[in-house]
């Protein structure tokens, strides 16, 4: 398990492939002669090829090297594909943000990023108790300038792209807890990839308050028209099995402010995305078919990330 890689060193050769070389020649040529990639680490690696995950709503996996053991043969600390060193990394930039918790695990805590996408503004008390419905106090929450704004979207970049990269999200949540406010954050609930999109919906539907994490892969970037001022990139929707009779389609649309769009033009159809923010939830039913329509805002240069191309 751990972090999915795009390229490995070859023993034969002695050079570096990459996925689609390791498809061209196969499992049997590849095996027992690949480790990573990196200078000074010698894990061991496997290849694995694209397949399908999912029942109802199918999602594919692109092919990519994996560690064969995270105990035998782990990343060298300093490695970059090392999971531990990249959650500690992450840490160390926005540490109210990603919080060091005594048992040597992290507390990614949503409420604080919360705050930080809708006020672009640092809480200097990041305890996030929750507020009390009937106190019309002035809330205890004071903020910073904009100096540590970056560090707090950047570390948030760093968890949202290792969610999309790393095999299993269960790799990551036994090192970070979510937490929003008193409320304990199943992984589940945070990150959602194609095979969950329509539980997206529901969720957000409920839950728009709280940040979420997405991702997919680009169908269409749709420039500004006379009646859109923004530009608009839609995520391809699960592919739904042939003997299912659901007429439900999610669709993940992300929203660029204006003074953001230029962002999207390093972007093309086909790359693997993702974006963490608010989301709203909305749904159009044409015929038969009912379009649940996920919309996430691009507000800041940090909430989008490059996962594959």
């Amino acid at each position: 398990m751990g972090i999915k890689m795009p390229e490995a060193y070859f023993a034969t050769t002695r050079q570096i492939i990459t996925v689609k070389q390791a498809q061209r020649m196969g499992l049997k040529t590849l095996s027992g002669r690949i480790s990573c990639a990196e200078k000074d680490c010698s894990a061991r690696l496997r290849f694995v090829d694209t397949y399908v995950k999912g029942e109802e709503r199918e999602t594919p996996v692109a092919a990519h090297f994996s560690l064969i053991s995270s105990i035998t043969s782990p990343h060298s600390e300093d490695c970059r594909y090392n999971l531990d060193a990249q959650v500690r990394i992450a840490a160390r930039e926005a540490p109210n943000l990603l919080y060091s918790l005594r048992n040597g695990t992290h507390e990614f805590r949503l409420h604080v990023l919360s705050d930080v996408l809708q006020n672009k503004m640092v809480p200097n008390d990041a305890s996030g108790s929750a507020p009390n419905a009937n106190d019309s106090r002035p809330t205890s929450v004071e903020y910073q300038t904009q100096g540590s704004l970056s560090a707090y979207l950047s570390t948030a970049n760093r968890i949202a792209v290792l969610a999309a990269r790393v095999e299993d999200n269960e790799d990551l949540a036994r090192r970070i807890k979510l937490r929003f406010r008193d409320e304990a954050i199943p992984w589940t609930d945070f990150y959602f990839d194609e095979e969950n999109f329509l539980r997206c919906f529901r969720y957000v539907r409920q839950r728009s308050y709280q940040p979420i994490c997405v991702t997919g892969e680009i169908k269409a970037i749709e420039e500004p028209n006379g009646t859109r001022k923004f530009k608009t990139i839609r995520l391809k929707p699960p592919r739904r099995d042939n003997t299912s009779d659901l007429l439900d389609i999610p669709i993940v649309h992300l929203n660029f402010d204006p003074e953001l769009m230029y962002l999207a033009s390093n972007l093309s159809v086909g790359d693997r995305v993702v974006v963490y923010g608010h989301a709203l939830a909305s749904a159009k039913t044409k015929g038969k078919i009912t379009f649940q329509n996920i919309t996430v805002w691009i507000r800041a240069r940090g909430q989008i990330g490059v996962v594959s191309r």
